[in-house]
């Protein structure tokens, strides 16, 4: 476990580092999500708070409204 006090970060947070991953493949068997999904289950064993975004049905840029269900979603992730 990494001794965050030895980086000498003056006010630094409390909460764990906070994760987001990304992949862009929508293939069943994709290797992309494999791994996505392996750093995932290594950085919470390393004690960090992760999210994983699934990029099924996530339109193309600019051909919905801003307040599209999956939009808002990785916008309020990101947050």
């Amino acid at each position: 476990m990494p001794d965050f006090s030895k980086l000498g970060i003056p006010g630094a947070s409390t909460h764990p580092p906070r994760i987001l991953l990304l992949y862009g493949s929508l293939r069943e068997r994709s290797y992309s999500r494999f791994l996505t999904l392996e750093a995932e289950r290594i950085l919470r064993r390393l004690g960090a708070e992760t999210r994983v975004f699934d990029p099924r049905d996530l339109p193309v840029v600019d051909s919905v409204p801003a307040d599209h269900p999956k939009v808002a979603e990785l916008r309020a992730l990101s947050l």
